[in-house]
């Protein structure tokens, strides 16, 4: 089978919440892959994870212990480049099954439509008409942490943490294959600074409105987490006002 698009979806204990039904019909699209990370669950997620790679175009990796949905998607990625060819475009979608499969789909499809673009990101806007289902603490964080970055990243997206990106490969490949990435939580936020820094400018993002959206419950963020959260801000920020100062000179 020759792939044009491949996703990572990064797992963590979600036995209790993998949709394979929605994972079954998101396979069916055309020429896209669809590989699932198990970071290190301690539920029965990898067993599920198991009978769905036994459906056409899905496949699944198992990390023996936790990373992080950072790594995890990283890990991901760098198995694409070295196990497939010709693939164009590259990306991550959260396991909780948030997004419509329409929106996904329409997503997708834009990979074919738009020339200059490096990545597309969903954006859970709330616009006249749609259905945007956001838990209002979880959707104030996000604004915040949006607000925080965008001080430094003056054409930030609007919704930087939205579970649903895509990036073009022939921009990207040589990125993840660098150091390490620092963040467990802002993978996304670190390949678009290591962009902006080798390219002396800001990746060119088309963000595409999702017509619907519902927070899931079971997020992983707990009080330990949001130290780490708070962490992973900070050294975003320093290195965003070092790599600003180092473009600038």
């Amino acid at each position: 089978m020759s792939y044009k698009v491949v996703i990572i979806v990064p797992c963590f204990n979600e036995a209790k919440r993998l949709n394979r039904n929605y994972f079954e019909s998101l396979s069916r699209i055309n020429k896209t892959l669809w590989i699932f990370v198990d970071d290190g669950s301690t539920d029965n997620t990898i067993q599920i994870l198991q009978e769905l790679s036994k459906i056409r175009n899905i496949d699944f990796l198992h990390i023996s212990q936790n990373v992080g949905k950072s790594r995890a998607i990283v890990y991901g990625m760098r198995h694409v480049f070295s196990t497939y060819k010709d693939i164009t475009w590259l990306g991550f979608l959260d396991a909780d099954a948030a997004f419509s499969k329409l929106d996904v789909e329409t997503i997708i499809s834009k990979t074919g439509l738009i020339g200059q673009f490096d990545a597309i990101y969903s954006s859970r806007v709330k616009l006249a008409g749609r259905k945007i289902l956001r838990s209002k603490t979880r959707h104030l964080l996000a604004r915040i942490i949006a607000t925080i970055f965008g001080l430094v990243w003056k054409e930030i997206p609007y919704d930087t943490q939205s579970g649903f990106k895509l990036y073009r490969t022939d921009k990207f490949s040589d990125l993840l294959l660098l150091e390490p990435f620092r963040t467990r939580w802002f993978f996304d936020i670190e390949l678009s600074m290591r962009f902006s820094k080798i390219n002396r400018s800001n990746m060119l993002v088309w963000e595409e409105p999702v017509y619907s959206w519902t927070d899931i419950p079971g997020t992983k963020l707990n009080i330990r987490q949001s130290f780490v959260v708070l962490k992973d801000i900070s050294y975003i920020i320093s290195l965003m006002i070092r790599q600003r100062r180092e473009i600038n000179n």
